[in-house]
């Protein structure tokens, strides 16, 4: 009997033991609250704690740290802000509306939208008090006001004390949502109607585009024709791709899209569904906002086209001035050694001497690269030199980009006004900023 008890006593005492054992083995939805996600080679997003959302974009071989910048922050001046090494790390309010919607896409795959709103699926859990997905977290996510959480609260029929577990589908009313997601939307609203429109020309597209839709949403269509290739004829002419990694991305998505297992086998009239996100402005629905914004930017330049009729340019002044140089190279691919700056001053290099050799036109540069001086180079790569210098009075040699750019604007203007103090007409002086961005 002692010995029964004996070993009883033991085995309460080493309850308290096997308890605490319990307790301390890390709970599956702590680890659930966060995670990281690969958007694309280097560019990584993830969530921290179930509420802290950071885009993180580190330099890799065709990106640098300035490009990514440019891509990825509403703000891309304010680069120096999220730099960290090599990388970029930004956090979710700091990011241009395209990566919001990607970044959240990316996240939260289960997400889905309709014409009523954004719908969410809680992903990201955790026991711990304040951890893990709350409607406080979604309501900033998804409208950037969390004080909009009690209105999504009263739109779904919960009480202020129901919980959130994982799987739970929150819906958030097309009103409240922030740009990022009401604009896609709105979009795919306005183009799906326009595609189940009835009015062929409310299904025209510019060039020979036509809106359609199916199962998967509206669509531009394109027939192809004798000689056409999808990579020259659809990507490069309607999506504006150049670059061959880029084409060769696009044209991948584009054969899934339409079905199209060889590309190289497609015939005359064999129909390629492009979808509407990778449209250039111009080929968008007419009622998209961006379409509207575009035809809105050109109508705006119109207003300032001044038709000057001469015989092979007598009396016309063309100054000409290739982007950045010096210390500042502009945007570069180092790995197929391009710089923005070279590549701009020798199309300068170009536009002189055809203008000079063939035109009665005066050809006035900004800018001379002393080792180049104005021969075009007959390359496709370019070696790196800081040797550009603006011809102001005293010559400047680049040093600091910020400088550089308000100096040109001051020498542009002087020549101007040395031109019409000297007789010529202001509607014949031409002035021509050349750039070759990313």
């Amino acid at each position: 009997m002692y010995f029964i008890n004996s070993r009883l006593g033991s085995l309460i005492r080493a309850i308290p033991i096997l308890l605490l054992s319990v307790f301390l083995i890390p709970s599956p939805c702590d680890a659930a609250s966060s995670a990281k996600k690969t958007i694309e080679p280097g560019l990584r997003v993830e969530i921290i704690g179930g509420k802290k959302i950071q885009l993180t974009a580190c330099a890799v071989e065709e990106q640098g740290v300035t490009d990514w910048a440019m891509r990825v922050l509403a703000t891309p001046e304010k680069v120096d802000k999220y730099l960290s090494g090599q990388c970029l790390k930004v956090p979710f309010k700091a990011l241009s509306k395209e990566y919001q919607l990607e970044t959240m896409k990316t996240l939260f795959k289960g997400d889905s939208y309709d014409e009523s709103g954004w719908v969410h699926k809680v992903t990201y859990i955790s026991l711990k008090r304040g951890g893990g997905e709350t409607l406080w977290n979604i309501s900033w996510w998804f409208t950037g006001d969390a004080t909009n959480y009690k209105k999504i609260q009263r739109h779904n029929g919960m009480s202020s004390k129901a919980r959130l577990f994982k799987g739970t589908r929150i819906r958030i009313p097309l009103g409240l949502l922030r740009p990022a997601f009401r604009e896609p939307i709105l979009f795919e609203i306005a183009a799906r109607r326009a595609a189940e429109s009835p009015s062929a020309e409310a299904r025209r597209l510019n060039g020979d585009l036509t809106l359609k839709t199916d199962a998967h949403g509206p669509y531009a269509s394109y027939r192809i024709k004798k000689g056409d290739t999808i990579y020259t004829n659809v990507v490069m002419r309607f999506t504006g791709r150049m670059a061959s990694s880029d084409v060769m991305v696009v044209a991948k998505e584009i054969c899934r899209r339409s079905g199209i297992r060889k590309p190289e086998r497609l015939k005359p009239g064999d129909e390629v569904k492009i979808p509407l996100d990778l449209l250039s402005l111009q080929y968008l629905p007419p009622d998209d906002p961006r379409r509207r914004e575009y035809e809105g930017i050109r109508r705006d330049a119109m207003k300032y086209s001044n038709p000057i009729h001469t015989a092979e340019l007598k009396g016309i002044a063309v100054i000409l001035d290739s982007g950045h140089g010096g210390r500042d190279p502009g945007a570069t691919n180092k790995s197929h050694r391009i710089y923005e700056d070279e590549v701009a001053y020798d199309i300068l290099c170009r536009i002189k001497r055809i203008l000079e050799t063939t035109t009665m036109a005066t050809v006035i540069p900004t800018i001379i690269d002393r080792s180049q001086l104005y021969e075009p180079r007959d390359t496709s790569t370019f070696s790196k030199d800081t040797d550009e210098h603006l011809l102001t009075t005293p010559i400047y040699n680049n040093r600091d980009p910020k400088v550089s750019v308000n100096l040109r604007w001051y020498l542009a203007n002087s020549i101007f006004r040395k031109l019409t103090a000297n007789g010529t007409d202001p509607d014949e002086i031409v002035f021509v900023s050349l750039h070759a961005d990313s």
